[in-house]
């Protein structure tokens, strides 16, 4: 997450600044720290996740497949939809508007 969308969510303030460092990767950026145990929603999906937020970001968020796995969610790139299923109940539809 984008410490711009952080700020804008009002999650800046839950920054725990305990898990600054540095990413590395194509380029590199400054973390911050990061926000554990936010809630966010997709869709009509509610999820709740950490992130790591990065001083200056081109994207406000990305979504890893670490949580993509937990919300146990499956992606149709012909419907361009994703499902997501919470516990035991029935999936959610998230898609492209």
């Amino acid at each position: 997450m984008s410490a711009a969308c952080a700020e804008r969510c009002g999650l800046a303030s839950r920054i725990n600044k305990s898990y600054a460092g540095r990413a590395v990767g194509v380029g590199f950026a400054r973390i911050l720290g990061r926000i554990h145990d936010a809630s966010i929603r997709i869709g009509n999906s509610c999820l709740r996740c950490s992130f790591t937020v990065i001083e200056h970001g081109e994207i406000d968020l990305l979504v890893g497949l670490d949580v993509l796995r937990a919300h146990r969610c499956e992606i149709s790139l012909s419907k361009n939809r994703m499902k997501f299923h919470a516990g035991d109940g029935p999936a959610k539809e998230a898609s492209e508007r």
